[in-house]
């Protein structure tokens, strides 16, 4: 919408002043804390990683619901949207209103999502609606041309974000004892962060392959397939790994 109204550079300029604020702000509240002396600082390294994701339940958890996520964020609303709406003859101003129903939503729904994850547990079953509602919305945007159908999915993109993914971090948490006890919190946390970003680096990229060989509808069922795909493997081996200790105690082992 600034870009539109202001232009391009100005947009930059404006982006550049709030990021300069932002990182005022870290960096005050940074200094306000003091450091531990004792606790050492260790490098990460591709050990840790690969240590991490021969955790079964880690590897299913970051590639098969984290990074898909950010696949369908990048490369379905980041990337193939506003293309799609452009081709479409929509203003700058009108693909920005229509995107912001994203985090619309988000806002809305995440901290209510995020109470009755915790207040009802089972969070692997909201990370398997999320990713459901995740690949409906973009189905429905891949069989619908019009702006009706970038609108809904869109939407339901934003619904299922705020079901699935903030319980995802959570899931970690519960399923990784061993794990993060071995490796630490922070270090945990950061190398799911890391491999996360993976699905923000892949999803334009494709996105763009399958706009370049079945064009945008054929694009937007891709990506709803490998969502629905990732969803129902991760669905399955849950399952598995939640029937495991169960199995165990009535064996008592």
């Amino acid at each position: 919408i600034l870009a539109d109204r202001l232009g391009y550079n100005s947009t930059f300029l404006v982006s550049a002043v709030l990021s300069g604020l932002a990182s005022l702000f870290v960096m005050r509240f940074l200094s306000s804390k003091k450091k531990d002396a004792a606790t050492a600082v260790k490098r990460l390294g591709m050990q840790q990683i690969w240590s991490l994701l021969q955790h079964k339940p880690f590897a299913a958890i970051t590639l098969l619901a984290a990074v898909p996520s950010k696949i369908a964020l990048t490369g379905f609303l980041y990337y193939s949207v506003p293309l799609y709406l452009k081709t479409m003859g929509t203003s700058q101003s009108d693909i920005g209103r229509i995107m912001m129903v994203y985090g619309l939503a988000i806002i809305l729904l995440s901290s209510h999502i995020a109470k009755l994850a915790d207040t009802f547990g089972h969070r692997r079953w909201f990370v398997t609606l999320g990713g459901i509602a995740s690949a409906i919305g973009m189905l429905v945007t891949g069989l619908n041309s019009g702006a009706l159908g970038v609108l809904v999915g869109i939407t339901c993109l934003g619904i299922a974000h705020a079901i699935g993914v903030s319980p995802q971090l959570a899931l970690v948490g519960d399923h990784c004892h061993d794990a993060v006890d071995q490796m630490g919190q922070a270090t945990t946390t950061g190398i799911f962060r890391l491999i996360e970003r993976l699905g923000n680096v892949s999803g334009p990229i494709i996105a763009s392959i399958l706009i370049a060989k079945f064009g945008f509808q054929g694009a937007f069922i891709g990506v709803a397939v490998l969502t629905l795909v990732t969803t129902t493997i991760f669905s399955v081996l849950f399952m598995r790994f939640e029937r495991r200790p169960v199995l165990a105690v009535r064996e008592g082992r």
